[in-house]
């Protein structure tokens, strides 16, 4: 259940509707709405937040609510149940801790309710509602990832009534794949397995590890078909996005002992081209995956990695291994930039989505997507993702070499081996 609810029943009495806490309600099970809607203008609407929370227990002035949330508290007691879920009134709006926490069981929230009522007003589709959505999407995943599903390879099936309520109201702005919203990349693939449940692979065993097959249970089955592994939903257990508020995906900042390198950076800005998935049940459009691949074209370079290159000294915490990209001397490379000394991760630093016990002299592919801050230093860095080449054509009859995520990378913004062999390509990720 929900934390809060919004009282309709009294409504009947001519008494305004008020908000009430299901821990009020005891054993007694509580049949409601919930209301799926654009949020209009934000300066507007009513919502709850702390400084009114305790004026909402007592009514909710039915005659100042827009027509949209009249219409569901209409439509709640029409079809003769008592209780209305609205969003930003059953959640603190101005609450951190409030919000992390029924986000994180918004899926429940809608697959409980005993009717979901889409009264959306178009014309109120504003892009600022699309990106309010974008921006919630990190939190969303990391505390849906943190929780026990019965087969995690359904995940995509426990969250698809969510993700179709947000995509009923943020259309044509966007389009769902594969857990991610495709407007949201390069951002949303800068997930990383949780440190804390990341563990070291058995020392005998194959890297990178095979992708991993889709549910077994699906209308369409084809023995090469693989999870995506740009999505998070190639992985067991929790994920975080820790650059989600740093990340941006312009320009570089590359910088020599002279200065900056504008012929490079101007052409560093990574574009998505083409993406796809192969649905596992064609009438579930936001259920689970059979495959799928995005097309990115950016600047890439080549490094091949061993395990001679793992750092001796801990990383971020909870994470076992990370290694460098490059040769390095000392703990940190330090370059001139311009006329100030700068201390930063500049040799290059990977964190690998499964680590290996052993890692095989493998040539690698790192295609830069943006900038961020590092998590080895704070410094400000590029960031992408590691490319493996992979023989998994995964069914999707995509022409050309095919390449699989094994990890992100950071790289300091002045170092000469990156701007030097960096070339633009067109890269397709399975």
């Amino acid at each position: 259940m929900p934390t809060r609810l919004i009282d309709v029943d009294v409504y009947e009495n001519g008494v305004n509707p008020r908000l009430i806490t299901t821990q009020s309600l005891g054993d007694a099970v509580v049949s409601y709405t919930t209301l799926s809607h654009a949020w209009g203008n934000p300066d507007i609407i009513p919502m709850c937040k702390k400084n009114n929370i305790e004026a909402l227990h007592h009514d909710i002035d039915f005659d100042k609510l827009p027509k949209r949330y009249q219409d569901a508290v209409e439509v709640t007691r029409a079809l003769d149940l008592r209780c209305l879920w609205i969003d930003t009134f059953c959640i603190v709006q101005d609450d951190e801790e409030d919000m992390t926490r029924e986000l994180g069981r918004m899926t429940a929230i809608y697959s409980n309710a005993a009717y979901s009522l889409h009264l959306i007003d178009r014309k109120s589709r504003a892009e600022y509602t699309y990106i309010h959505w974008l921006g919630r999407w990190y939190s969303i995943i990391e505390e849906f990832t943190s929780r026990d599903v019965t087969f995690v390879q359904d995940r995509l099936n426990a969250l698809a009534g969510l993700a179709e309520t947000i995509a009923s109201y943020i259309r044509p702005y966007d389009k769902y794949i594969a857990g991610l919203w495709q407007a949201g990349l390069p951002h949303h693939l800068f997930w990383i397995p949780h440190p804390k449940t990341r563990s070291i692979g058995p020392k005998k065993s194959k890297w990178p590890p095979p992708l991993k097959p889709p549910p077994s249970k699906s209308e369409i089955h084809h023995s090469r078909f693989r999870l995506p592994s740009w999505s998070w939903i190639s992985v067991d257990g929790p994920v975080l996005y820790p650059y989600a508020k740093t990340f941006s995906p312009g320009q570089s900042y590359l910088f020599d002992e002279t200065g900056f390198l504008p012929a490079i950076s101007g052409r560093l800005a990574a574009s998505v081209e083409r993406t796809g998935t192969d649905l596992c049940h064609l009438s579930l459009p936001f259920g689970s995956v059979c495959s799928g691949y995005i097309t990115i074209k950016g600047p890439v370079f080549e490094a091949t990695m061993s395990e001679a290159k793992v750092s001796s000294t801990p990383g971020p915490p909870g994470l076992p291994k990370y290694y460098w990209i490059f040769d390095r001397k000392g703990l940190f490379g330090t370059h001139l930039r311009r006329d100030s000394q700068v201390t930063s991760p500049a040799s290059g630093v990977v964190y690998f989505d499964s680590i290996p016990q052993k890692l095989p002299k493998t040539k690698l592919i790192f295609l830069r997507l943006g900038s961020g801050f590092s998590l080895l230093s704070g410094d400000r860095i590029e960031l992408g993702l590691v490319l493996s080449e992979t023989d998994e054509s995964c069914a999707l009859g995509l022409k050309g070499p095919l390449f699989r995520r094994v990890g992100i990378f950071e790289i300091g913004y002045w170092n000469k081996r990156f701007s030097e062999t960096t070339s633009i390509q067109i890269i397709h990720i399975v």
